[in-house]
């Protein structure tokens, strides 16, 4: 009987020291999932000034690059001959 009794109390034991180790793993857990949704919420809020920033960027590049098209359509302009120059043939 009495290593009845002492098993039972071992396995109590047992039993309530594996009950605090899950209860003990489910607060971590919660307190993950807490810390994740506010780093969403920050990596949200940073994503979104990205893109902006990304979308202004890409802007200045294409008005920086139509700039120089036209400046380089310019020097063209300014290279060329006033008449065209006529392409001779020669006889073979």
């Amino acid at each position: 009987m009495k290593s009845l009794n002492h098993e039972t109390a071992s396995l109590r034991t047992v039993a309530a020291t594996r009950l605090k180790l899950v209860e003990f793993r489910l607060e971590k857990m919660e307190q993950q999932v807490t810390e994740k949704k506010e780093e969403a919420v920050d990596l949200s809020i940073h994503s979104h000034k990205y893109l902006n920033a990304l979308k202004e960027h890409e802007q200045v590049r294409d008005l920086y690059f139509a700039m120089k098209d036209q400046q380089h359509r310019a020097r063209i302009q300014l290279r060329m001959p006033r008449h065209p120059v006529t392409i001779h043939s020669f006889p073979e």
